[in-house]
């Protein structure tokens, strides 16, 4: 029943961290100081993340590439976000992916929690911080119903 070649949530996000900084960094053509402050959080956490994250190597090599821009296209894009948007992108894809799992299990928590691997409790604070109560009652209304039927 558990598939083999689901990733742990934690690989997921972390896949899903590199993939979201690396294209940050490349919107703002390797400029991570921009990004960051685009990305809402410091300077300081984005490097952190990267290293943390072992993308140090493509970042550099797309910092050398970096174009000069005129003052007037850097104004335009200094913009500062109060949002951590890292976090918030972060915290979509974890839902997505908590949805895929819970789908796979028929909203079985225990079952998504070991497909995911972590704690089931994890998985039930998950489903109430990332507002999926109604959809997982709705595959628990399913599973019963299939259950009634199989009878």
């Amino acid at each position: 029943m558990i598939q083999k070649d689901f990733m742990t949530l934690k690989q997921a996000t972390r896949e899903f961290k590199k993939k979201f900084i690396i294209k940050s960094v490349k919107k703002y053509n390797g400029n991570v100081s921009l990004t960051s402050k685009k990305l809402g959080i410091t300077r300081n956490t984005l490097i952190i993340n990267i290293d943390q994250l072992g993308i140090h190597k493509q970042i550099k090599e797309l910092s050398k590439h970096r174009v000069k821009r005129s003052k007037k296209e850097i104004a335009l894009h200094t913009k500062i976000y109060n949002k951590n948007l890292l976090l918030e992108a972060a915290n979509r894809f974890q839902k997505r992916y908590m949805i895929k799992a819970l789908k796979i299990t028929k909203g079985n928590e225990a079952k998504a929690a070991l497909l995911t691997d972590v704690h089931r409790n994890t998985v039930i604070n998950k489903v109430s911080w990332l507002g999926l109560k109604g959809y997982l009652n709705n595959l628990r209304v399913q599973r019963r119903k299939a259950r009634a039927v199989s009878r």
